[in-house]
């Protein structure tokens, strides 16, 4: 019985394991937003990327940030400005970490339709599903 009760015990201590976070300065931030705007967002009208996210978790030890990410294109005809294509969904950016800032180094989305939950779940971890698959409105909102 005593066995039993350790193995319960370190069963939950590592079903409990936290990751340790990578903290983002503002250089930081500019950089992902880059990042977004160059390299993840399709330009279909030649125009320019606005994008703005939201850290949803990170994991030190896999280089991984989480994140809700909200991007637009806008365009010019004339005096006119116009919005393009726009994007909102949950993002993995896979980085480098050293005292000073981050280097990103790639990427990841989920695919689209039937493949939307199955990449959900491969790309983020289990205690973010839940948050992803009902991420508000009113928090994408927040990021315009």
């Amino acid at each position: 019985m005593k066995r039993l009760s350790l193995l319960f015990v370190a069963i939950l201590l590592v079903g409990c394991s936290t990751r340790e976070s990578i903290p983002l300065s503002m250089e930081d931030e500019k950089a992902v937003e880059n990042y977004l705007s160059e390299t993840v967002m399709f330009r279909s009208n030649d125009g320019t990327v606005e994008s703005t996210f939201k850290v949803l978790g990170s994991d030190k030890s896999r280089g991984e940030i989480y994140l809700w990410a909200h991007m637009n294109e806008y365009y010019e005809d004339g005096n006119d400005r116009f919005q393009g294509g726009g994007w909102s969904l949950p993002v993995v950016l896979f980085v480098n970490v050293n005292e000073q800032n981050i280097y990103i180094k790639g990427y990841d989305v989920p695919g689209d339709g039937s493949e939307y939950s199955e990449g959900i779940k491969n790309l983020f971890p289990k205690d973010l599903h839940n948050r992803i698959f009902r991420f508000p409105e009113s928090e994408i909102e927040e990021l315009f």
